[in-house]
């Protein structure tokens, strides 16, 4: 190995064997999609496509008793309140004139007792009767048919609302004092010559019978008078 070493070079002698270093290329990671890269921290994934769906359709059985409902529902209301809380009453006949006139429209509290002065709808064989409430039970009512007065316990009342474009609103009719029993009101028209009343065959009202106090008047019949109709 020495006089290897040691002996000296030979043109076109390679020399000694040396260590052979081989070169080799670096290689490159490949550089990261868009695909790849992480999101970034401030930025949430995207979210996935959603493709619009139509909502199903109801039944024609669903739709055909939706509609029942909103037309049965609101007619069932109204019945409800006609018969225990309202009563639409129209008026027939001229007893109430000039207060009332044929054809008009009463709408009755159902759930109100009558007080003296208030219009009041009874019952009366088979029909319903409006007259005004005179005086309640216990009240002692005197006509005074000379003077065309009426009192009340000795008070007098101021009725306005009577017909006094006759000669003689109140004629006599017999009786003049009339004591109301209990359970009972007394009435009479505003029409006092024209008016089956409690002065008459009618008597006394029965408070079972009265079902209640007129709270709007709708006046039909003097709109429909007042076109002809």
């Amino acid at each position: 190995m020495d006089e290897w070493n040691n002996r000296e070079p030979v043109p076109g002698d390679p020399g000694p064997l040396a260590e052979t270093e081989i070169e080799t290329p670096p290689i490159e990671a490949p550089a990261p999609t868009e695909e790849d890269a992480p999101p970034a921290p401030d930025e949430a994934p995207p979210a996935p496509e959603e493709t619009p769906t139509e909502a199903p359709r109801p039944s024609a059985w669903r739709e055909l008793v939706s509609w029942v409902l909103w037309m049965v529902i609101p007619v069932a209301v109204v019945l409800l309140l006609n018969t225990f809380v309202f009563k639409l009453v129209r008026v027939s006949g001229d007893s109430m004139f000039p207060t009332l006139h044929n054809r008009d429209i009463l709408v009755v509290w159902q759930l109100g007792a009558p007080e003296q002065g208030d219009i009041v709808v009874f019952h009366e064989g088979g029909a319903y009767l409006v007259k005004r409430m005179i005086a309640g039970e216990g009240q002692t009512v005197v006509i005074d048919y000379l003077s065309n007065d009426v009192f009340v316990d000795d008070a007098r009342l101021d009725e306005t609302y009577i017909n006094r474009a006759e000669d003689d609103p109140m004629e006599d009719k017999g009786e003049t004092v009339f004591d109301v029993p209990a359970g009972c009101i007394f009435v009479m028209g505003d029409n006092r010559n024209h008016s089956a009343d409690s002065r008459s065959h009618i008597g006394y009202i029965d408070v079972d019978r009265v079902v209640g106090p007129a709270i709007l008047h709708i006046p039909l019949g003097r709109w429909l008078e007042s076109i002809g109709r």
